[in-house]
């Protein structure tokens, strides 16, 4: 169904003879120019073919981790893909970059759809659940863009050109079925707490208390790395009406004594500290693994920064011990949130599993 090349500059070798159905690129450590080198090489090569990507905090290809360099996926399919880019810039709401993406696929059916959406400015609750309730018959994975634990500026790629905002999305066609596994693997830590101020995403007071003076105490010498260090303190989030969902920490306002997190946290939520250990994060991941049954033929593994920062030197162990378990061919990518399809819905802190096999 693909297979991988991987690079650590624009050139590429043991390219494949025959033209591929699509190519996904993600990369990491790397400038744009070389990004758009290695896009036009593949140009030049596959004239016709789409090429979308993202940047990322990391490239999985089979139980490898790449920190640095560029992936690309040659994706050979039993019929031509749609691959489409959808800017978000001037749209009123995620809702209607939701209505411009199923726009932009048209009518037929599809089978999964892979997207991948610039990592800081969208939300990615909202964007789900508009892409969910706009598409409400497709199968949707992937994840946000990433840029390292820099958490700075993410990009996506279309052909040759590098995009600031939107989405791209490459719709598999409907011979392709998917099955879906996820893994977490954070626990409660310390007393429920209310969120008594809150704008969007940002999250001023916990109980009446800065949030980021709270965060210090748990995180003490380790609050000087923030925002990275607080991948080991996501947020349990129980807004009014909703279901628990983990939510990470993505930036600070150190000016504001605030945190910014992937999605909106209602003010009147109640929410919970989180902590997980190596041993916690891979025991997730071997779970999600052996839940894949067998019979499929590639897998796609979109896992989010905050398990590869939490697993240290650890971290190239999860992709190893999954491509191991499952035994397919397998890459993807480390995110700054996760698109589960079963059911449909924005993750942090975890681990998806898209494996795929012909209908």
């Amino acid at each position: 169904m693909f297979r991988t090349c991987h690079t650590h500059s624009a050139d590429w070798y043991d390219l494949p003879q025959k033209p591929p159905s699509a190519i996904l690129l993600w990369w990491a450590e790397v400038p744009d120019a070389m990004v758009q080198d290695a896009a036009a090489a593949l140009r030049r090569r596959y004239p016709t073919v789409p090429i979308l990507g993202c940047s990322t905090a990391g490239m999985i290809e089979g139980s490898r981790l790449h920190s640095h360099g560029i992936l690309a996926v040659f994706w050979f399919l039993p019929e031509k893909t749609r691959a489409v880019h959808v800017r978000a810039r001037g749209l009123a709401s995620e809702w209607t970059l939701a209505r411009k993406l199923a726009d932009a696929l048209g009518p037929a059916p599809t089978g999964p759809i892979i997207i991948m959406a610039e990592g800081l400015h969208l939300d990615g609750e909202r964007l789900t659940r508009a892409l969910c309730e706009t598409l409400p018959h497709a199968t949707i994975v992937g994840g946000m863009a990433a840029d390292g634990e820099r958490f700075q500026r993410t990009v996506l790629l279309q052909d040759t050109e590098i995009l600031t905002d939107g989405l791209v999305a490459m719709a598999l066609p409907p011979q392709i079925a998917a099955v879906f596994a996820t893994g977490c693997g954070w626990q409660p830590m310390g007393p429920p707490r209310t969120v008594t101020k809150a704008e969007g995403r940002l999250v001023l007071q916990l109980d009446d208390e800065p949030a980021l003076s709270l965060y210090a105490r748990y995180l003490g010498p380790h609050a000087a790395d923030l925002p990275a260090s607080g991948h080991h303190f996501p947020l349990l989030v129980s807004a009014p009406g909703g279901a628990p969902a983990l939510r990470s920490l993505i930036a600070v306002d150190a000016e504001r004594h605030g945190l910014f997190f992937t999605t909106a946290i209602p003010e009147g939520s109640t929410v919970r500290l989180m902590h997980a250990s190596m041993r916690d994060v891979l025991d997730a991941a071997r779970t999600a693994a052996r839940q894949i049954p067998q019979g499929c033929t590639a897998a796609l593994m979109v896992s989010c920064v905050a398990r590869r920062h939490v697993l240290g030197p650890l971290a190239e162990d999860e992709p190893a011990e999954v491509a191991a378990t499952l035994g397919v061919p397998m890459a993807g990518w480390y995110s700054y949130g996760e698109i589960a399809a079963a059911p449909c819905s924005f993750r942090n802190q975890t681990i998806c599993l898209t494996a795929l096999r012909p209908r």
